[in-house]
């Protein structure tokens, strides 16, 4: 597709938002696909040729000055008061250096663009909206503007969305493998290694896909299998509220139900116990088996000594919702939007 004539004239929208000193052809070329819908990875000349020529106007002549002058300012990497006299850290005794930070991996030109969610999808159907409607708001602004628009969206308005993105999801998957059939590579999010303090890098520990999951409490079990039956119930609660409705109902749970659950959590334990010593791994204990420290252990000696015996066994089960495995949290907790 040909380059857009409208295209110099938004590059010259971004650089005002983004700042020169932040500035790349790689950020220039998704805002344009952004808002011109189409791919502009075969116009990289086009858009280097609209930033010099922006570049040479007196507009981001001035903002280049500043740049060059802060830049200057900065001494063996520690920036300078302007009428300081004092010496530079490391005359009188070296400052202790800082923990060495792992770079993130660049992702090429032609990476898979990651797939948007619902959210996303409509923040920048809105954006370019908003910038005509409203010329006057800053980034900031139109952010905060648009978040108060999606709460007030329909949910067929907001299922749309959720459907286009199922959509924008299968692409990248697709893309992904196209992109590793011709000799590319994944790069994942986040860093892979971290630093210690002493500089040296510190390989991530991964964990054991074969290794036995830890079992739910008790709570966990009555929550899973109540859920789907509240949510049938009560259509219009929200995740916290359903939530919220789960812990009333175990908390008000009489005694049969209750031995019921600890049954099948009593014998999932059992069952963990027995995959651990078949694979000769010691079974890890619930952090409830372990005496609290400082501030939060005479909280839990408090409450411990006021509440029910209902809400200490909430208590309990509570503290062992982080050590149950990933099914487990899944189960309790609401898709999020991702990527």
């Amino acid at each position: 597709m040909s380059f857009p004539d409208t295209a110099k004239e938004t590059i010259a929208t971004v650089m005002r938002e983004v700042g020169i000193a932040n500035l790349s052809i790689k950020v220039l070329r998704q805002r344009l696909e952004t808002k011109y819908g189409q791919d502009f990875t075969q116009h990289k000349e086009a858009i280097q040729e609209a930033v010099d020529s922006l570049m040479a106007t007196k507009e981001f002549q001035k903002e280049l000055t500043k740049v060059k002058k802060q830049k200057e300012k900065i001494v063996g990497g520690t920036k300078k008061k302007e009428g300081s006299s004092r010496a530079p850290k490391g005359e009188k005794g070296e400052k202790k250096e800082k923990s060495a930070k792992v770079a993130k991996a660049s992702k090429p030109d032609d990476y898979p663009k990651a797939a948007l969610t619902a959210y996303f999808l409509f923040a920048n159907d809105r954006r370019a909206e908003l910038k005509v409607s409203e010329p006057t708001l800053k980034v900031t602004e139109i952010g905060k503007r648009i978040g108060e628009m999606w709460k007030e969206q329909s949910e067929d308005a907001k299922k749309s969305y959720a459907d286009k993105a199922v959509q924008d999801k299968i692409r990248f998957e697709q893309e992904m493998q196209a992109y590793l059939a011709k000799g590319g590579e994944k790069i994942k999010r986040g860093r892979s290694e971290k630093a210690d303090k002493k500089g040296k890098k510190k390989a991530r520990k991964e964990k054991d896909p074969n290794a036995p999951k830890r079992p739910m409490s008790a709570y966990f079990l009555f929550m899973n299998a109540k859920r789907d039956e509240v949510k049938a119930l009560h259509p219009e609660l929200k995740m916290v509220d359903l939530t919220r409705k789960l812990v009333e109902l175990y908390k008000n749970a009489d005694e049969a139900t209750k031995a019921k659950y600890e049954d099948l959590a009593a014998k999932a334990k059992e069952k963990y116990t027995q995959e651990c010593a078949a694979r000769g791994i010691a079974p890890k204990a619930p952090k409830a088996s372990k005496p609290s420290k400082g501030p939060r252990a005479k909280k839990d000696a408090a409450s411990s000594s006021s509440d029910d015996s209902s809400s200490d066994s909430s208590d309990s089960s509570s503290d062992s919702s982080s050590d149950s495995d990933s099914d487990s949290s899944s189960s309790s907790s609401s898709s999020s939007d991702s990527d």
